[in-house]
């Protein structure tokens, strides 16, 4: 009786791990559109804006390069191949990883705390 409800149990984890997995791949690809037309807009803007001094043209042109290579990046890559390059980055980089997390998990929390 136990092994058939850990057979059961399995079969539901395995089905959550697939619609999670479903979930983080449609996400993926929403996300890389979202972020190459962000550039695409921002870019348009840079071109039509004469009134933009030169420092101010770099710099939103290198945020637009960002932009454009992230897009790109999550455009052609797994959720498999983002895992294994985080997975190399945190083993090569702990601590930065680790004061990563934290200041990201300190603006979540002050982001979902609101105006309480």
């Amino acid at each position: 009786m136990s092994n058939e409800n850990g057979n059961v149990t399995q079969e539901r984890m395995d089905e959550i791990g697939k619609r999670l997995g479903e979930g983080a791949e449609a996400a993926r690809t929403s996300i890389a559109k979202r972020l190459a037309e962000a550039a695409s807009t921002i870019r348009t803007e840079i071109d039509e804006n004469e009134d933009l001094d030169k420092d101010a043209r770099v710099r939103a042109t290198n945020i637009v390069d960002g932009l454009d290579s992230a897009a790109k990046y999550l455009e052609t890559n797994t959720i498999d191949d983002i895992e294994d390059d985080a997975r190399e980055v945190i083993s090569d980089n702990p601590w930065q990883a680790i004061i990563a997390a934290l200041v990201v998990g300190l603006i979540l929390g002050w982001l979902l705390k609101g105006n309480d």
